[in-house]
This record gives structure tokens, C-alpha cells and sequence, in this order.
């Protein structure tokens, strides 16, 4: 009995697993096209599954046909979007091309294997199903990889965003593919003589096919490493410039003082003259303009020497815009924080508001530092045109250059993994905020 129930459901069962594979792929590669739009963060991954696998199953059991079984994966991969994403018609569209990577990367090897080697069988029947062992691998291994590369990009915090060149050069790959292919098909399907000439095609093809592919994929990566890259140097520019601006600070401040003490026995014997003279009310007039002209030691601002620096020049950048800057609290418990962190994790966060603060009227910066026995919490706010989506702790652009965005916040965040903290943003309609939990060390 036990035997004929898995006779019976075996095929729906396999058919299932196949076809539910196959919408998780797509999904998971849509969501690359999508960036933020198409949120399948935290638990929704692993519900998708065995929801298709659910819905595929029943579907099959009580109709069995199947042309269906395409026309059920399609119909899964748009609900998926009508219920997750946040701009349903462009990633609608986004599908075309996803179609088009999914065909290269799922189906196009088992294809080019079977046509270059007609003479290895690698089939095996299974519940009255004949499978392919090279269909299944590819299957298992793209769906692997893709699964892997989420929960990485879950837990840094990262959105892969997949631009419109790389689009068209999906759309190239595929022509690519399907041109091998279509050689493959040409060479090898009427022939079974295997000379030199047709042992080099059968080895040249399928190696133009990897080249391709990796190809494509260095070229999603190669610019995305290159941009994090400079945005490090950059950071670490930074930091010494606020160093050599701390610096010749201080110079100034000396060379200043030094004149004024060169020019101290000449006050001194004026002083002396005038009271001689009982010029009293001379005497009080030239002191006060004399304790004028001294120069202005520096305010401390936040209690940490590196803070004051960077939140006085973003201060001086601010007004410069007309931008409504205010600082209150204390950064005193970051003293022991080595320097360059305290520089990136402030720059940063501050870099960011005053860029977010242009074409805004009525721009307004507001820092808060909150010190509490272990922790101290920096939060930035500033306004926004319109509300961000929000996706894996990362913030949506309008920027046309969505690969460059968002790292200043990623290291904003992994600094504040490494002191034992978390960093949170929101977005409402009108303001967005930045909170940036740190130990004190």
C-alpha cells in the first residue's frame, strides 16, 4: 500500500521539487535586477519554497498537464511580485531580462553538454520520470550559489543592484549562449566522427560558454570592488586631511601667540607710560582692545578632540548652505577610540545628511550624542524630499549610480559591529534618521 501511494504521488512529487526550484531561482535572480524593490528578506526566503513547492503540488495532483507546469512557474514569479515589491510594474518588466540570465545559467549548460557529448547518457528513470543527472546538478548548484550569495548579502547588510549596462550585457550573454548553441547543434548533431577538428570544437564551445559566463560576473563585480576601494582611500583621505587641518590649526594659533608676545614689552611700556601719566580710562580702553585682538582658543564642542574637528567643519560647511546645523551631548567616552573610526563614522554620517540636505528648503541638521555608562549613541536627522524605502537596513537612491551608493553607510555599519554596537536607520515621509549604538571603549 505504502509503495503504491509513492508510485502514485512520486512523479507530482518530483515535478514539484523541480518546478518550485525553478521559481526560487527566478526570484532570487529577480531580485538582483530589483535592488530594494523586491523585499524576500529575513523569513520570506525560506517560506517561498515550500510555498511553491505547496502550490505546484496540488496544482499537478489535480491537473495533470503538463504545459502547465511553465505557465504555474510564471504565475508564481508574478505574485511573488505583486505581494513583495514595492514598484510592481518596472519589476514586471524586470522579469524579461531575468528570464533571459536564468535561461544561461540554468538551462543553456545541460543543452550545450547534451549536444557536445550526444554519446554520454546521463539519464536515470525515477517513479516512472526520466531525469537528467546534468540538469540536476546545474539546478542544485545554481540554486546553491544563489541562496548563498542572499544570506551573505542578509548579514553584511548589502544590496546587490544589477545596472542597466549589465542588463544589456545579460541580454549579449544570451545571444552569446544561444550563438554556441546553435554551433553545437550544427557540428556535432549529424556526426559521430570524432577527428581532431571535431575534438577541438567539442572542447572550444563549451569553454567559450564558461568564458562567457565568467566574464558576465566579473564584470558585475570588478566595478563594485573597484568603487569600495576607493571609497576606503577616500575615508582614509579624509581622515588625514582632517588631521592636517588640525594641525595647521594649530600652527596658526601659535604663530599668533608668538607675535603677540614678541609685541608684549611694547604693550607693557605703553601701559607703563599711561599710567605714569594717570591715563587711567586710556589704560582700561587699551587693554580691552589688547584682550580682543588675542586669539579665540578652541571651543570643545563634543569632548572628543577628533569630533570637534569634524563636526566643526561640517558645521562651517553647513552654514556656507544655509543649512540649520545643531549639536548637543557629549562624545567624551570615545576618547580611547582610535582616531580614523571616530573620523569615518562621523564624516560619514554627516556627509550624507548635508547631501541629502540640498534642493530641500529649510535644511536643518541635528546631531545628538547620548552617553550612558557603557554605550554611547550618535544619532544624525535630517529631511528628505520623499520617503526612501528601506531594505536590509539599507536606504533606496534615486541616484542614477545606484552601484557607487551606499557604502559610507556599510562602513558606518561595520564599525559599529566592531565596537560591540548596531546602527539603525528610518524614513518617514518628511525626515530621516541615523542612530549609531557604539561601546565605549
Amino acid at each position: 500500500m505504502n509503495l503504491h501511494i509513492i508510485d502514485l504521488f512520486g512523479p507530482y512529487v518530483i515535478a514539484a521539487i523541480s518546478n518550485a526550484i525553478a521559481c526560487t531561482e527566478l526570484i532570487l535572480l529577480l531580485q538582483y535586477f530589483c535592488g530594494g524593490h523586491l523585499d524576500i528578506s529575513g523569513k520570506r526566503l525560506y517560506l517561498l519554497f515550500p510555498s511553491y513547492f505547496l502550490v505546484l503540488f496540488i496544482t499537478n495532483i489535480f491537473i495533470p498537464i503538463p504545459s502547465l507546469y511553465m505557465i504555474m512557474v510564471l504565475a508564481m514569479v508574478y505574485l511573488t511580485i505583486l505581494g513583495l515589491s514595492s514598484l510592481k510594474l518596472t519589476d514586471v518588466l524586470l522579469t524579461i531580462p531575468t528570464f533571459f540570465l536564468y535561461t544561461v545559467f540554468s538551462i543553456m549548460p545541460s543543452y550545450i553538454f547534451t549536444t557536445v557529448f550526444p554519446y554520454v547518457d546521463d539519464s536515470f528513470s525515477c517513479f516512472y520520470l526520466t531525469l537528467k543527472l546534468s540538469d540536476i546538478i546545474t539546478d542544485l548548484t545554481i540554486m546553491l550559489i544563489l541562496v548563498t550569495i542572499h544570506i551573505i548579502s542578509q548579514k553584511k547588510g548589502l544590496v546587490f543592484h544589477i545596472m542597466l549596462r549589465e542588463i544589456a550585457l545579460a541580454m549579449i550573454l544570451f545571444c552569446l549562449t544561444m550563438l554556441i548553441l546553435a554551433l553545437c547543434t550544427m557540428l556535432f548533431a549529424t556526426s559521430d566522427y570524432l577527428g581532431f577538428a571535431d575534438i577541438f570544437w567539442r572542447f572550444f564551445l563549451p569553454i567559450a560558454y564558461v568564458s562567457c559566463i565568467v566574464f558576465y560576473i566579473y564584470s558585475l563585480f570588478e566595478k563594485r570592488i573597484r568603487l569600495e576601494n576607493e571609497t576606503l582611500a577616500r575615508i582614509h583621505m579624509t581622515y588625514l586631511q582632517t588631521q592636517l587641518d588640525a594641525m595647521q590649526n594649530l600652527q596658526l594659533q601659535e604663530d599668533e601667540i608668538r607675535k603677540k608676545r614678541h609685541d608684549l614689552k611694547k604693550h607693557m611700556a605703553i601701559i607703563e607710560t599711561l599710567a605714569e601719566d594717570g591715563n587711567y580710562n586710556e589704560i582700561k580702553k587699551y587693554t580691552k582692545d589688547l584682550t580682543a585682538s588675542l586669539p579665540a582658543a578652541p571651543v570643545p564642542i563634543s569632548g572628543n578632540n577628533i569630533a570637534d574637528i569634524i563636526l566643526t567643519s561640517r558645521m562651517e560647511i553647513a552654514n556656507k548652505k544655509g543649512i540649520t546645523f545643531g549639536y548637543e551631548g557629549s562624545l567624551a567616552g570615545l576618547t580611547d577610540m582610535p582616531a580614523p573610526d571616530i573620523c569615518s563614522i562621523l564624516a560619514n554620517a554627516l556627509d550624507n545628511a548635508l547631501e541629502a540636505c540640498e534642493n530641500i528648503e529649510n535644511p536643518y541638521i541635528n546631531v545628538k550624542a547620548v552617553r550612558t555608562r557603557n554605550f554611547t549613541t550618535i544619532s544624525v536627522v535630517n529631511p528628505v524630499l520623499v520617503q526612501r524605502h528601506i531594505r536590509g537596513n539599507l536606504i533606496s537612491t534615486t541616484k542614477k549610480d545606484k552601484v557607487s551608493h551606499g557604502y559610507g553607510l556599510k562602513i558606518i555599519q561595520e564599525l559599529a559591529g566592531k565596537y560591540h554596537g548596531k546602527c539603525l536607520i528610518s524614513c518617514s515621509k518628511v525626515e530621516f534618521s541615523l542612530r549609531v549604538q557604539l561601546q565605549n571603549p
